[in-house]
């Protein structure tokens, strides 16, 4: 049996809660609730032909979404993921 030391097996649980769910929306309303959000994760919100960047800072561990959505100041022209 292979045991992870602890930074490894948080990695592990952190990973395992990130689903493959869009990071784009129309609108921060269409953000889902009662989803767990890692901190530092990022989304990206229509404004117009552009895209604002919104970045979760957590503030309750006891709530999956126990945190909020802070927009960046930062806007893209196009998104590209790679």
């Amino acid at each position: 049996m292979i045991r992870l030391n602890r930074s490894e097996s948080k990695k592990t649980r952190r990973a395992a809660r990130t689903d493959t769910r869009t990071r784009f929306y129309d609108a921060i309303a269409d953000v889902p609730h009662g989803v767990y959000y890692q901190d530092g994760e990022q989304i990206f919100i229509a404004n117009g032909a552009e895209w604002n960047i919104y970045v979760f800072r957590r503030t309750n561990d006891r709530e999956p979404d126990g945190g909020q959505w802070v927009n960046t100041g930062i806007t893209t022209s196009g998104v590209a993921l790679w």
